[in-house]
């Protein structure tokens, strides 16, 4: 898999080998102490469409670096990974924590996106703000649980987290705790996806809904027997629903490339 330099540090990423020639590109970034390796099923069965690329967010997996500690850093980062590819204007898929580095991204670089798909992830972390709040507290689950912190629901999420602990899966917790998009999320105007397991325990359902109703023009979608990680737990519905998206994103964009007509519901 290839690497990319810039700021004399390298990074790695995963990208398609067979796509066609002009073809849409579609990023891929990947969430919370994760590595691009989630988005396998993507970039090995999507390639016949699009260019699917995903990198290894900066001291994730095989990429160096330092790791950030918000949400915008990181789009901040992603702006230098694209700019440095020499990446056309593309869609942008995020997942969890990866959901909102990609919202940051649209914030700021809005005319470089051609849509959004946006999955497992809202406007804010509820069990990444409880672990913030447990962390500056300094509590066990049990006792937050006891003092009304955190919900009883949360244990079954919280046990996944520690069974992949990580200096760095603790660092975006932390970054994921604090990010808050409800106070800008409705000024982005860009074809949106949303997508939701039904056995997601870590993102609750209302969290992507208010996340799809926030954006103008968005579509909600859940994806049946499909926990937190989507895309890898029913990898052929998710990428039915991403090619019907991207599919109806260049069918606008190519009938009138100057407005930015949003998809149907």
């Amino acid at each position: 898999m290839p690497f990319v330099t810039f700021n004399a540090t390298q990074f790695h990423y995963r990208t398609s080998k067979r796509s066609p020639d002009d073809t849409p590109v579609l990023l891929c970034v990947h969430g919370s102490g994760a590595t691009s390796l989630v988005w396998s099923y993507q970039v090995s069965r999507l390639s016949k469409y699009y260019r699917i690329i995903a990198p290894d967010l900066p001291c994730h997996g095989e990429s160096g670096g330092t790791i950030q500690t918000s949400a915008a850093a990181y789009a901040l980062w992603i702006n230098q990974f694209i700019n440095t590819l020499q990446l056309p204007s593309l869609y942008l898929c995020g997942h969890s924590f990866g959901g909102a580095i990609v919202q940051e991204y649209a914030r700021t670089y809005s005319h470089n996106v051609r849509g959004l798909i946006l999955v497992s992830t809202g406007c804010r972390f509820a069990l990444s703000r409880a672990y913030y709040q447990m962390h500056t507290q300094n509590l066990d689950l049990d006792t937050a649980i006891a003092r009304g912190i955190v919900p009883e629901s949360f244990k079954q999420g919280y046990a996944f987290l520690k069974s992949v602990s990580s200096e760095t899966l603790h660092a975006d917790l932390l970054a994921a705790g604090v990010f808050d998009s409800s106070a800008w999320i409705t000024d982005i105007h860009v074809p949106a996806l949303v997508l939701w397991g039904t056995n997601d325990v870590i993102t609750p359902r209302e969290m992507s809904s208010e996340l799809a109703n926030s954006i103008p023009g968005a579509v909600f979608q859940e994806i049946p027997n499909a926990g937190h990680v989507v895309m890898t737990d029913a990898p052929n519905a998710f990428n039915e629903s991403v090619r019907a998206f991207m599919t109806r994103c260049e069918s606008s964009f190519w009938e009138n490339p100057i407005h930015d007509k949003q998809p149907e519901r």
